[in-house]
């Protein structure tokens, strides 16, 4: 809301960027990251859609590429996977050439996210295979425990069962070391999930209740982990 309320007042305040401390795309994005986290995606969107329109995709191909990206990883949410997928083609497009950076790991890493989403087991795995470099150049441990949690998840569901729980748990892991709740409920939840598909869901609610004990109450994050929870039980 307070960001929100300074969006409104942009334009009639002398230099809002110098008192703001930061420029009319990054509130933009701040806004819409708060939307997002609040649930509130379908207003998140179009806080995005004005920010990706601002930028100069020539001038700064990283950051134009990063909020696309945030972009593309909304429109999932509200169900438009083919948009979703061509607005992620389109981020990584801009960062052809561009070398190892953070902006494309985690592109890459959003790429393996939609084909986990989608049950696309192996082509998920190729797709971690291809993204690990590219994170391990930048040395992301962040975006290394998200590729270890869908691998870990892809791994399961493909009968490797063992092998991908040791890459969840490790995720799990890497998330609280971080002090990133969003990265642990994801990986509890995906952990829970896997498990309780393969029939093992006395494991899996243990689990699941496991990671509601670690995550704050109240987020995004919080409630998704206990909807999983609920459906185990």
């Amino acid at each position: 809301a307070q960001f929100e309320r300074a969006l409104e007042l942009w334009n009639r305040v002398h230099e809002p960027a110098e008192r703001a401390g930061m420029d009319h795309v990054e509130v933009l994005r701040r806004a819409a990251r708060a939307r997002y986290m609040h649930g509130d995606d379908a207003r998140s969107l179009p806080l995005l859609e004005e920010a990706a329109a601002a930028l100069d995709a020539e001038a700064d191909r990283r950051r134009a590429a990063a909020v696309i990206g945030e972009l593309a990883r909304v429109q999932w949410t509200l169900g438009r996977g083919e948009k979703s997928r061509a607005t992620l083609r389109r981020a990584l497009a801009l960062l052809d050439g561009d070398g190892p950076s953070g902006v494309r790991a985690v592109l890459l890493s959003e790429r393996v996210r939609m084909l986990m989403l989608q049950g696309r087991y192996r082509e998920t795995l190729e797709a971690a295979a291809e993204a690990l470099p590219a994170v391990e150049a930048v040395g992301d441990e962040a975006v290394r425990g998200i590729l270890l949690n869908r691998r870990g998840l892809s791994l399961i569901m493909l009968g490797q069962v063992d092998e991908g729980i040791a890459a969840l748990r490790e995720a799990i892991d890497v998330a609280r070391d971080g002090g990133r709740y969003d990265d642990l409920a994801t990986a509890y939840v995906n952990l829970a999930d896997s498990l309780h598909h393969i029939g093992r869901s006395r494991e899996a609610l243990a689990l699941g209740c496991e990671g509601l004990r670690e995550v704050p109450e109240g987020t995004r994050s919080a409630r998704w982990l206990a909807v999983e929870v609920t459906e185990i039980e």
